[in-house]
C-alpha cells in the first residue's frame, strides 16, 4: 500500500508539473516554435521547447497544428520531431537527481537515465543529416501515410489522465483561482510544489524498495518483465502506450536502477520500446482526425508526421542495437564522473536542454 501511494503521488507530481508549466511555459515553447524557419533550426527548437514543457507529446501535437496551418514545411514538423525525443529526456535525469546524495544510488540511475540521451542523440546524429541530404524520412512518411490515410483509428482512453488528471486539476485550480496572484507566480509556486512532491515520493519509494522488497521485485524482474531484450522492450511499448507518456514510462526505472534492481542492459531495450510506444498512439489519433493535408497532396500531415516519427525510432533501433555497448559504455562512464562530481549532472541538463539550443536560436534571430 505504501508502494502504490508513493507511486500515485509520483504520478500526480508530474502531471501537475505539466499544468504549471502550462501557466508559463506554453506560451514561451509557441513563441518558440514559430520561430522554426529551417529544419536545422526546428531541431534546437524541438529540444529547447521540449525541455521547457517537459513533454514531447504536448510540442509534437503544438508542431502538427501549425504544421496543418501552414506555419511549417513537413520537413521542418519532422525536425522538430527529432529535437523533441531530444528533449524529453530531460524527465528522467531530473528523476535521477532525487538520488544524489547517495552516490552509488545515484550512479546507477544517472546512468539508467542518461542511456536514452546517448540512444536519441546518436539516432539524431546519424538520420538528421541524412533526411537533409536525402529527405529520406518525410519521403517514407509520406508513402506510408498515403498508404495508410483510410485505413481508419481509434483514440485509446489516457488512463493516466484519468486515474491522476482529478487530484492535479483539483490542486492547479485551487492556486490558480483561491491565491489571486498573476498566471506566472502560480505556474512558479506549482512548479515548486510539484518538483518537491515528485523527489519526495522518489526519494521514499528508493528507500522502500531498499529496506523491504529488492529482492522479491529483482527476482519478479529478472524472470518476468526484463528477462530478456524482447520481453523489456515489449514492456516498454505497452507501458507507453498505457501511460501515454515516454518520459513517464522511462522514468518509473530509473529509481529502480537506482536501488540495483536493474541493471542499464536491462533499462536500454525498455527506452527504445518506450519509444517506440509514444508513437502508437498518436497515429491511430491521426488516423481518425487526419486534418489538414500536406502542402501539395493530398496526404494528411499528423499521420504523415506520425509516420516520420515512427520511421525515425524503427530506424534508430535497427541501426543502434546492434551496437548498444556505444551507449550504454557511454552511460555508465558518465554516471560514474558525475556520481564523484555531482554538479557535473546538472551541467549536462543547463548545456544540453537550454544551453545550446538557446545559443543556437539566438544566434540565428540576430543572424536573420
Amino acid at each position: 500500500m505504501a508502494f502504490v501511494t508513493l507511486f500515485y503521488l509520483f504520478l500526480v507530481s508530474v502531471k501537475l508539473m505539466g499544468l504549471s508549466l502550462d501557466l508559463f511555459g506554453r506560451g514561451f515553447a509557441e513563441t518558440l516554435l514559430r520561430m522554426g524557419r529551417s529544419p536545422s533550426l526546428c531541431l534546437f527548437v524541438g529540444i529547447l521547447a521540449t525541455g521547457v514543457l517537459q513533454s514531447s507529446g504536448v510540442v509534437t501535437s503544438m508542431v502538427v497544428v501549425w504544421g496543418q496551418a501552414g506555419m511549417l514545411p513537413l520537413e521542418g514538423t519532422i525536425a522538430m520531431v527529432m529535437g523533441a525525443n531530444i528533449g524529453t529526456t530531460i524527465t528522467n535525469l531530473l528523476v535521477s537527481l532525487s538520488m544524489i546524495t547517495r552516490s552509488e544510488e545515484f550512479r546507477r540511475a544517472l546512468a539508467a537515465a542518461i542511456v536514452h540521451d546517448f540512444f536519441n542523440l546518436m539516432a539524431v546524429i546519424v538520420f538528421f543529416p541524412l533526411e537533409l541530404a536525402t529527405g529520406f524520412l518525410h519521403k517514407t512518411a509520406l508513402a506510408a501515410a498515403g498508404f495508410f490515410q483510410h485505413a481508419g483509428g481509434a483514440e485509446l482512453v489516457n488512463v493516466m489522465d484519468l486515474i491522476v488528471n482529478p487530484p492535479a486539476h483539483a490542486v492547479y485550480t485551487l492556486f490558480l483561482h483561491g491565491l489571486g496572484l498573476p498566471r506566472t507566480p502560480v505556474g512558479i509556486i506549482l512548479m515548486v510544489l510539484s518538483i518537491t512532491f515528485l523527489f519526495a515520493s522518489l526519494i521514499c519509494i528508493a528507500r522502500l524498495m531498499r529496506k523491504t522488497v529488492m529482492k522479491g521485485l529483482e527476482a519478479f524482474f529478472d524472470k518476468y518483465l526484463f528477462r530478456n531484450s524482447a520481453a523489456a522492450m515489449l514492456f516498454g511499448v505497452v507501458l507507453t502506450v498505457i501511460v501515454r507518456s515516454s518520459s513517464v514510462a522511462t522514468s518509473l526505472v530509473v529509481p529502480l536502477a537506482g536501488a540495483g534492481v536493474l541493471t542499464v542492459e536491462q533499462i536500454f531495450p525498455y527506452t527504445l520500446g518506450a519509444n517506440m510506444g509514444t508513437t502508437f498512439s498518436a497515429m491511430l489519433a491521426a488516423l481518425v482526425r487526419p486534418g489538414q493535408n500536406v502542402p501539395g497532396t493530398a496526404i494528411p500531415l499528423g499521420l504523415t508526421t506520425a509516420f516520420a516519427h515512427l520511421i525515425f525510432n524503427s530506424a534508430g533501433i535497427i541501426l543502434i542495437y546492434p551496437i548498444r555497448f556505444i551507449p550504454i559504455t557511454l552511460a555508465k562512464k558518465f554516471g560514474e564522473m558525475a556520481s564523484r562530481k555531482k554538479s557535473l549532472a546538472f551541467v549536462y541538463i543547463g548545456i544540453m536542454f537550454f544551453g545550446i539550443p538557446g545559443a543556437v536560436i539566438l544566434l540565428s534571430e540576430l543572424l536573420s
